[in-house]
């Protein structure tokens, strides 16, 4: 994979001021925790990467019936899309490459991400925010992509699209894996279906499919507990 740093100081910091455009936090479980993002564009909303963080894909799709219902993986394109649209990148177009803001923006940028998408660790004066996905090509290939600061020594951002990370078996403490729902599924959407209205999937626009029960909200908890107290544990502080 072929590397590309943004050296003209001009684009980092239009990059820099088109990101949260069009992404607004919602909740998942419970009234002000955060856990979610809507892309308003799309009606989609996206599960923190905080949540999975230290999972494999197929260790979170063993739990989607369960901690996870109403969530479902993203697709490649879907994947691609939000992420390039926050970050104001056409990664298609740019042959879905790695990219290294240069100057004070690409602190701004590898924040807001962290802030937005959750951060997965904090490591040695890094942080990072990796989420793994599927390929769309290659059977059981992981893909991730994300963002890293390292504090210590400037502003050293990088910005990963389609980076090849093992099988769907695989995991690593620094990555979570990215899950989306198409509405019904956060405490936000259920409380206000419009959420999702952009969405072509979601029940507001297809109320006679609409299969929400209010038993979801009882089994995405099952295990929540489990997963942060594993995530604190496991979590080590540079």
């Amino acid at each position: 994979m072929k590397n590309i740093k943004l050296a003209v100081c001009g684009l980092s910091l239009i990059l820099s001021s088109q990101v949260h455009a069009g992404f607004v936090k919602t909740d998942w479980l419970s009234d002000g925790d955060n856990l979610a993002l809507l892309h308003e564009e799309t009606g989609i909303e996206w599960l923190s990467l905080g949540v999975t963080d230290y999972m494999s894909i197929n260790q979170v799709k063993g739990l989607l019936d369960t901690t996870f219902a109403g969530w479902r993986l993203p697709t490649y394109n879907e994947v691609n899309y939000a992420i390039g649209t926050f970050w104001g990148l056409d990664f298609e177009a740019l042959n879905n490459q790695t990219f290294y803001p240069s100057s004070a923006a690409g602190e701004s940028l590898a924040m807001s991400f962290e802030s937005v998408f959750g951060q997965t660790a904090r490591y040695s004066g890094s942080t990072f925010s990796f989420g793994l996905y599927e390929s769309d090509t290659e059977e059981n290939v992981a893909l991730m992509s994300g963002s890293r600061y390292t504090h210590v020594s400037g502003y050293n951002t990088i910005v990963y699209d389609d980076n090849p990370s093992g099988t769907h078996d695989g995991f690593h403490e620094y990555y979570g894996v990215y899950l989306v729902s198409d509405g019904g599924t956060t405490l936000s959407s259920l409380n206000d279906p419009s959420l999702n209205i952009n969405n072509p999937n979601a029940p507001i626009n297809n109320p006679v499919s609409e299969v929400s029960e209010p038993a979801a909200a009882t089994l995405i908890g099952l295990g929540l507990l489990s997963l942060f107290i594993r995530r604190k544990t496991k979590k080590t502080v540079g």
